[in-house]
């Protein structure tokens, strides 16, 4: 395992934007695997709590960690920009389940 220094994960950070700058930050932050990022659903993030619901994580175990503060925005914002995007599709004549 590569452990990195503050100035490398804030260089590495500073490079990204939007959703891959989300899933960096969940990686860093919550300390989340890239399979447990990639499946998080809308309902697995508690933001009252400030908790994220990992779904079969190491171990094939469900459990919990700390929402970052840093995600508490793009993460609330995402599910309405994922929508836009689907019904831009679907004007388009594409993008149906």
């Amino acid at each position: 395992m590569v452990v990195r220094s503050r100035p490398e994960v804030q260089a590495l950070l500073g490079a990204l934007e939007g959703v891959h700058w989300s899933m960096a930050s969940l990686f860093d932050g919550a300390g989340l695997r890239l399979l447990a990022c990639l499946c998080l659903r809308v309902k697995d993030t508690d933001f009252s709590s400030h908790q994220i619901l990992v779904r079969e994580g190491k171990g094939h175990k469900d459990g919990s960690t700390m929402r970052p503060a840093v995600v508490k925005e793009p993460l609330a914002a995402h599910p309405q920009h994922v929508c836009r995007l689907h019904e831009q599709d679907l004007a388009q004549g594409v993008g149906s389940v």
